[in-house]
């Protein structure tokens, strides 16, 4: 099939879906809108428009999938995948926007993950949400830019910072509530390198947040920032 775009609402009963079958292409805008629960991508996708993702629920894909290239938006609720090559092809060089993020989060589907440091991760005005699970790291070896904040959301694993290209414009919160948070566990930032975290003239504050407070990992590494809030 050739598509170009899904729409998944259960009319506010409790229902996940999961599609699985052959090979579909999409084709622009992709729009894949989930409005609540979960919808598992476990057919392999093609096509050279990516995928726009909207709607608060949460889209799974689980499969890798070599046939499909493009930006990956998610402009709401979550994104989870257990490994790159879910996200379709790896750009030969760095693609900045490969993914974005506005006002929507992207993690682990449970095993530890590293995303391609040719992935650039864009963020949004509405700020990314980035978070691992079940122990596991969420490995981020991209660099993350945009005018967005960057959220480490309350969560039972960690996100790691890796690249020094990072140079998003907001502030780095740790300890957020956004889409796919789990309540009652510290979110907790790791770093990989020196100097990850965006700082200087247009760069946001650190910001450390939650319930339970937001724990930095400096793992070692040195890291500047402009300045420090909430802890």
């Amino acid at each position: 099939f050739n598509l170009s775009a899904m729409y998944f609402s259960t009319n506010g009963a409790t229902a996940d879906w999961t599609i699985t079958g052959e090979t579909n292409t999409l084709v622009a805008p992709a729009i894949v809108r989930i409005d609540t629960n979960n919808l598992f991508f476990t057919m392999t996708l093609a096509g050279n428009a990516g995928i726009q993702k909207i709607g608060q629920g949460t889209l799974k894909l689980t499969v890798a999938n070599p046939l499909l290239s493009g930006p990956i938006q998610v402009l709401g609720g979550r994104l989870l995948i257990r490994a790159d090559d879910n996200l379709g092809q790896v750009p030969a060089s760095y693609q900045a926007g490969a993914i974005v993020l506005d006002t929507a989060s992207f993690g682990n589907d449970d095993p530890t993950l590293t995303l391609a440091a040719t992935r650039g991760v864009t963020l949004g005005a509405g700020g990314g949400y980035l978070f691992g699970r079940n122990g596991n790291a969420m490995v981020m070896a991209s660099p993350i830019t945009g005018a967005g904040s960057l959220y480490v959301n309350m969560q039972t694993g960690y996100v790691v910072l890796g690249n020094t290209n990072n140079d998003y414009t907001g502030d780095t919160v740790i300890g957020a509530s956004g889409p796919g948070y789990y309540n009652g566990v510290a979110a907790t930032l790791q770093l990989s390198a020196d100097e990850v975290l965006s700082d200087g003239a247009g760069a946001g504050r650190l910001v450390i947040d939650g319930i339970q407070k937001g724990v930095l990992d400096l793992n070692g590494k040195t890291e500047t920032v402009n300045s420090i809030t909430g802890y």
